[in-house]
């Protein structure tokens, strides 16, 4: 730390002198962390407010909130909880501004962990559920692990030791799948101390071995990681040592060389005296001024690639050290999109399953059509809700006299579809089984009589307008189809395969603004075809023509299959449907009911 911090100091001083004031104001960042890791508090606290004032004079919100986090830890464990929790609020309204999810999840998470500190264990639970959702929404799945341990921990605190083993489970699971051996002892751990709490002392001492072995698995990494660090230090020892010889060597030439200067000063003293002498001392005085100048010149050079190397030993270091911290910001990225993904996953699986069921349900509550063969030849329906479940419905009930059945075309699709579906069959079991009403018109108008008692005025043209349906009875054995409702279809091809296209007629009460039914029949003698639907099949939008399938075509293609089985002939209104829509996305809840007389 001591090197590092040595380091830092030196990367201060160059970009000082190069004027990076953002590069000056995350080294005052960096310094602060060691100092911070070191224990010195105070002097972190002066390296984060130096750094502070830069970001804030650069308006650089990211370093301005990064820094108030740090700022409050030191406060926290200074016990300024009040000052502390401050910086966490100012740090939280840049994330906010900034419309960083991940790092607003960061800082709801601190300042839940102030309040445990504080002992205010409800109002930290309350900031770390504001936390995983922050994180759940920015698929950053080790801070979910972390929030999901602190969750776990604070109902532990507040003896709610069902909730914490709840949020333990979960973060072992998290810890789990991204293999961090630190949350995944921290969750044992956890665990343990509930069951051993609640008395299960069986699976208590389970999670303790697991707990044990974690601690030892780390503790092993981290003697590891003191082994790798004194071998970095031995070399950059090794290196300094092998500088320090190399001056030393340099301290020697030159100290040569103010020997060899008296030498020559002697020398030339001794050249006046002999001419023999001065003319050897001359060349060899040349000889040696050369050699000095080539001494010089390497000197110079190893001077200045020694500074050279010291510089771009500094360098590497900063920049070793800011690519460690991108490798390990896009790591946490890359792991939040992971976990994200598989989050995602397992919700759609979830939400999908509970739809499955939804469905299961809603088809128990509709009639059987193979019952309809009691009193027809034939039948065959094609139902395709929307969604999982639908407002489209088909429902009878069977009388002495013969069948009720009824085809209904719910407001809307999917779930709210599918509540007015379960409320309309209510109220069409109590009209034909209470009040055992039996003529079509009257169930139809017991029906609209019971859905404009459930609101509280008169309906804006009636809730029917938004329901439509058909209520039709036959007995047995008769030649005749009683029918009444609203805006429901159904196309009648008798056996010479003549066709009739009809609607149940009603009339408005202008007096009363109530729509008035009526009971028609059809005159089923000449046997034939009968196909009752909803709008689903004819409001389809097709992909390749952008436009609807209409009641057109619907009668045309049921005229080229008239002669095909009943089953047959819905089978290939099915394919039709599926093939007329292409990749086009299904636009309604489609229902269409084919007997054969």
């Amino acid at each position: 730390l001591d090197l590092a911090s040595k380091n830092l100091y030196q990367a201060l001083e160059l970009r000082e002198e190069i004027g990076d004031s953002l590069g000056v104001a995350h080294a005052y960042n960096n310094i602060g962390l060691i100092y911070d890791t070191q224990g010195k508090q105070n002097e972190a606290l002066e390296m984060y407010q130096k750094a502070l004032s830069i970001y804030q004079q650069l308006n650089n919100l990211v370093g301005i909130g990064r820094t108030y986090n740090n700022i409050a830890t030191i406060l926290k464990d200074q016990k300024r909880f009040t000052e502390s929790l401050d910086m966490l609020l100012k740090s939280y309204e840049i994330d906010v501004k900034r419309n960083n999810i991940n790092d607003q999840g960061k800082t709801l998470n601190n300042i839940g962990q102030l309040y445990l500190d504080i002992g205010n264990y409800n109002e930290g639970i309350s900031y770390f559920q504001k936390a995983r959702l922050a994180f759940e929404q920015s698929k950053n799945e080790n801070g979910l692990a972390a929030v999901l341990l602190n969750l776990g921990n604070a109902n532990e605190l507040t003896a709610n030791y069902n909730a914490a083993k709840i949020f333990y489970n979960q973060a072992l699971e998290l810890a789990t799948k991204l293999k961090s051996t630190v949350w995944q002892r921290d969750a044992h751990k956890g665990i343990y101390n509930i069951l051993k709490k609640q008395g299960d002392y069986r699976n208590a001492i389970e999670h303790l071995e697991k707990y044990k072995m974690l601690s030892d698995t780390l503790n092993t990494l981290a003697n590891l990681n003191n082994l790798d660090k004194l071998k970095i230090e031995y070399e950059t020892e090794k290196k300094e040592h092998e500088i320090a010889i190399l001056q030393k060597e340099n301290d020697l030439k030159q100290l040569s060389i103010k020997r060899q200067r008296v030498i020559n000063l002697l020398l030339l003293s001794i050249v006046f005296s002999a001419t023999v002498i001065l003319i050897l001392l001359y060349f060899y005085q040349k000889k040696l001024k050369k050699d000095k100048q080539l001494l010089q010149e390497l000197n110079a050079e190893i001077l200045i690639q020694k500074e050279e190397i010291e510089t771009q030993r500094d360098m590497l270091e900063i920049n070793y050290n800011e690519l460690n911290q991108h490798k390990a910001e896009l790591t946490i990225q890359t792991e939040q999109i992971e976990k994200q993904n598989r989050l995602l996953e397992y919700t759609h699986r979830q939400i999908t399953e509970g739809l499955e069921y939804a469905s299961l349900i809603q088809r128990s509550l509709l009639s059987k059509t193979i019952e309809l063969e009691k009193y027809f030849r034939k039948q065959s329906m094609l139902y395709k809700p929307k969604d999982y479940v639908g407002g489209d419905l088909y429902w009878h009930h069977e009388t002495d006299k013969g069948i009720i059945f009824t085809i209904a075309d719910c407001t809307g699709h999917g779930v709210a579809g599918a509540f007015m579906s379960i409320m309309l069959i209510n109220i069409l079991k109590d009209a034909v089984t209470t009040y055992k009403l039996d003529d079509p018109s009257a169930i139809a108008k017991y029906l609209y009589r019971e859905l404009i008692s459930s609101n509280a005025a008169p309906f804006d043209s009636n809730i029917l307008l938004g329901i439509d349906f058909i209520v039709c009875s036959y007995a047995s054995n008769s030649k005749q189809l009683k029918y009444s409702g609203h805006k429901i279809h159904f196309e009648y091809f008798d056996s010479n395969k003549n066709h009739s296209s009809l609607r149940p007629q009603r009339n408005i009460n202008h007096q009363t603004g109530l729509i008035e039914f009526r009971t028609e029949i059809l005159d089923i003698s000449g046997k034939g075809k009968l196909f009752i639907y909803t709008d689903g099949y004819i409001d389809q939008i097709s992909d390749a023509k952008r436009k609807k399938l209409g009641r057109a075509e619907l009668i045309r293609q049921l005229n080229q299959t008239i002669d095909t089985p009943i089953d047959e002939q819905i089978k290939f209104l099915d394919q039709f449907m599926d093939k007329w829509k292409g990749n086009y996305e299904q636009v309604d809840d489609t229902l269409v009911l084919g007997i054969e007389i």
